[in-house]
């Protein structure tokens, strides 16, 4: 997910890692525990949970990377720390 700066881009790159992983949003939505409306929110630019983008993302085995917009490939967390 490099270089998301929307939640639209973020939608977009969801519902790309979705495609990949050949499922559909309903599917998608029964392995992350949340409705096929939310996924459709998601994937549409719609504001959201956090919560909600952790569980779309473990059940799209994605990884979450913040880092500082100032200082390019830097993360923001210690290797140690978790969220």
């Amino acid at each position: 997910m490099r270089g998301i700066t929307s939640l639209s881009s973020l939608g977009s790159a969801i519902r790309g890692a979705r495609l990949r992983e050949g499922l559909t949003q309903a599917a998608l939505a029964e392995r992350a525990g949340v409705n096929r409306a939310t996924v459709i929110g998601v994937e549409s630019g719609s504001r959201f949970e956090i919560a909600t983008l952790l569980a779309l993302m473990k059940a799209l085995r994605l990884e979450l990377s913040l880092t500082a917009r100032d200082e390019p490939g830097t993360s923001i967390l210690n290797e140690t720390d978790e969220l």
